[in-house]
């Protein structure tokens, strides 16, 4: 009779904690849907062409990476192995994956040629030639603005795990503006000179494509200090396996 009893009071115990247990269980796969949509995700086929909050999502998305990396011998270093350890989809984190891939695949490049790179502050890259004396940009802080800028007429690139930037002094823009006022319609070499040797060549082809006389006007009058141009993006189109410019966006400021 006791035994009875005994499985009685047992059944029912497992009874009232099944429902329990298959709530938890619901809510558990609930939550990790929820965690699956919460994903930082973009389509980036086309950087050129993105809203102003595709834009949002992307600077965050490489806010993170940025935080999550480190430049160590020579090349940057992931400190992750997928996206979802840092809350973004998988194929946005192989976007950004593939641009540190192809930096420290130019590094390489610049390295046979002579260049050293030289982080000069936490994944920003300079390349000087090791055998002759270049200083460093210098840089003039904007408070009001939260910005800091190179300034003393020195062009230089300046390298991150996700991003390029180029700075040219106001001078330069200057010799760069009268390419365009003796040709309104100037060859990409023309102005590729004018440009600092360690841009890599697609990012100078698109900074071409993307100037014009009038925005060099535009910036000769508002940057008595010169310009920096972020570019972000990768030589090789995700769609095509050929260089196009849509796969590079290019920021001012």
């Amino acid at each position: 009779m006791k035994k009875n009893k005994l499985f009685i009071l047992m059944a029912l115990a497992m009874c009232l904690t099944m429902p329990t247990m298959i709530f938890l269980g619901g809510c558990q796969k609930e939550d990790e849907i929820e965690q699956a949509t919460d994903l930082l995700d973009l389509n980036v086929t086309n950087l050129s062409e993105m809203s102003s909050e595709q834009k949002t999502i992307f600077e965050k998305a490489s806010a993170i990476i940025n935080d999550n990396s480190h430049f160590s011998d020579g090349r940057f270093v992931l400190d992750v192995k997928s996206g979802k350890e840092i809350g973004m989809s998988e194929d946005l984190f192989n976007f950004f994956v593939s641009i540190l891939d192809e930096q420290n695949q130019y590094f390489e490049e610049l390295e046979s040629k002579g260049y050293v790179g030289t982080e000069t502050e936490k994944n920003k890259v300079q390349f000087i030639k090791s055998d002759e004396q270049i200083s460093f940009m210098k840089t003039r802080s904007y408070e009001e603005e939260k910005r800091t800028i190179p300034s003393g007429g020195l062009d230089g690139v300046v390298f991150g795990p996700t991003d390029t930037q180029l700075y040219l002094s106001r001078g330069t823009i200057e010799d760069i503006l009268s390419v365009y006022e003796n040709d309104d319609d100037p060859l990409n070499g023309e102005v590729i000179l004018y440009l600092p040797s360690v841009l890599p060549g697609y990012l100078a082809n698109a900074f071409c494509n993307y100037i014009d006389k009038e925005k060099l006007i535009d910036l000769r009058h508002d940057n008595d200090d010169g310009t920096i141009f972020t570019f972000i993006g990768t030589s090789v189109s995700s769609t095509e396996g050929q260089e196009h410019d849509d796969e590079v966006w290019i920021a001012i400021g």
